[in-house]
């Protein structure tokens, strides 16, 4: 009979499922355990200035003349440290909502007026397609680092990448 048959193939699939399951849940039990990774602490946003701002200087954009571009990527790479920085959302915002940005922090009038000249130069190449020299593109590089180096947190241990400067941070 077909039903007796049926029965028994229903049984034997039933203990092979369930001894499967078992099976598994065995095995992740007596698996063992592997450490989870710990992740890095995540990098000062200065120094992925600097490494950035290393970069662009040694690419070739400046050397074909590509003012322009030349200007926003300076730009990007002070926005994206001032958003790690400060987590004022930089990368979304207008120059003059930038530096509106910075005010809570009460930055040193230096540094407050060395990013405003930063951005306006910035935006006379970037929009109003002025044209300086390769020199005057080389310092807004400086101009830079300068502002890095006025607003940058300085911990108690500087590496030996790092030395110390006697700018004083301001925030």
């Amino acid at each position: 009979s077909w039903i007796v048959v049926l029965l028994w193939l229903g049984a034997t699939v039933t203990l092979f499922v369930g001894g499967w399951f078992i099976y598994r849940r065995w095995r992740q039990r007596h698996q063992p355990t592997v450490p989870a990774r710990v992740a890095a602490p995540p990098r000062p946003p200065h120094v992925i200035a600097y490494e950035a701002l290393d970069r662009l200087e040694r690419s070739s954009i400046l050397n074909n003349l590509e003012i322009q571009r030349w200007y926003s990527e300076v730009s990007q790479v002070m926005r994206v440290y001032i958003e790690g920085r400060y987590d004022v959302q930089a990368m979304e915002m207008a120059s003059g909502d930038i530096l509106r940005g910075l005010e809570p922090f009460r930055l040193d009038y230096r540094a407050l007026d060395q990013f405003r000249d930063f951005f306006e130069r910035s935006d006379l190449v970037k929009f109003a397609k002025h044209r300086p020299s390769t020199d005057v593109c080389r310092q807004l590089i400086e101009s830079a680092r300068t502002l890095v180096d006025l607003t940058r947190m300085h911990d108690t241990v500087e590496t030996a990448n790092e030395p110390v400067t006697d700018n004083a941070t301001a925030a």
